[in-house]
């Protein structure tokens, strides 16, 4: 962790050559251990980072969430956040919020209120979304048959992953199926055996609004030639080369993707927009941040 860092700040003082520049913010995203966090756990994680010289800007607990999806307890999640918050303004930090896509305006409200704006909220797969959605869009051949394949990978992910060994993962892909299919008017009832699952998911119109394709979508950029088995190692490896004719989309696609991010990120990005320490607060810092070497992605 020590070292990452090391190499980190080595790295910026290379390319920078003001301290402005050479400034960074940390976060610690805790959010991916088992269960929810306690403020226990988030302030022995808070104080053995400050130990090591490394305090941080941020720190990401677990409240729950799930990508794409409001909090339904939003009354209960405010003393979820005020537990944590105690704790991280002992050590100057700010709250992360992952899996922040798609909640409700009274669970930002909350997230604000309760942090005073020292909050980051993390919305990953948003312009991974965009572009399924620019190619699902698009008339250009090569652009059909990246979607399809990017869709096909996506639906054989959650199929896979709701039979899965793993309980975590299990529950999560169910999840995502009975959510598309239920958003679709279709019965969810479908986990009785992979081969109903398949006809089930199958019988979907391929959509980009689809949760499995939202939740999965980022996945595929991983993916060793843009399969959803896992390796021996059990992670999903970075392609060493496209995994099918086409896999650039055109620029009429890429034109839609630039439009469509252009207004998602207008139209969201002054609910969700962190607020920075102010001036003069402890270890003011660049508005470029390292992954933690703790974090998850």
């Amino acid at each position: 962790m020590m070292r990452r860092d090391q190499k980190y700040r080595a790295a910026r003082s290379r390319a920078f050559t003001t301290e402005v520049g050479r400034r960074y913010l940390r976060e610690l995203s805790i959010d991916e251990l088992p269960g929810l966090t306690d403020p226990e756990t988030t302030a022995v994680m808070l104080a053995l980072c400050e130990e090591l010289g490394m305090p941080v800007d941020f720190i990401a607990p677990a409240f729950g969430f799930q990508k794409n999806m409001p909090f339904a307890d939003n009354a209960g999640l405010r003393p979820r956040v005020e537990r944590q918050w105690s704790v991280a303004r002992q050590f100057g930090a700010g709250i992360g919020f992952h899996s922040g896509s798609g909640k409700s305006a009274e669970n930002y409200r909350v997230m604000g209120e309760v942090t005073g704006g020292r909050l980051e909220i993390k919305t990953s797969g948003r312009y991974t979304y965009e572009m399924g959605v620019a190619l699902f869009q698009s008339r250009d051949p090569s652009d059909q048959a990246l979607w399809r394949d990017w869709y096909r990978f996506t639906a054989d992910l959650a199929i896979a992953g709701a039979f899965s060994e793993r309980a975590a993962e299990r529950a999560a892909a169910r999840l995502f199926i009975a959510g598309s299919l239920d958003k679709s008017g279709k019965s969810s009832e479908v986990f009785g055996s992979p081969g109903l699952c398949r006809a089930a998911v199958d019988a979907l119109a391929p959509s980009p609004e689809h949760m499995i394709f939202f939740e999965y979508n980022f996945l595929f950029v991983l993916a060793a030639g843009g399969r959803p088995e896992r390796p021996p190692s059990g992670t999903i490896r970075r392609p060493d080369t496209p995994s099918a004719p086409g896999s650039t989309p055109s620029a009429p696609a890429r034109a839609c993707f630039t439009r469509r991010a252009s207004r998602a990120t207008s139209s969201s990005w002054p609910s969700t927009r962190a607020s920075f320490p102010p001036s003069g607060a402890r270890r003011p810092g660049a508005c470029l941040r390292a992954p933690c070497p703790m974090a998850s992605s």
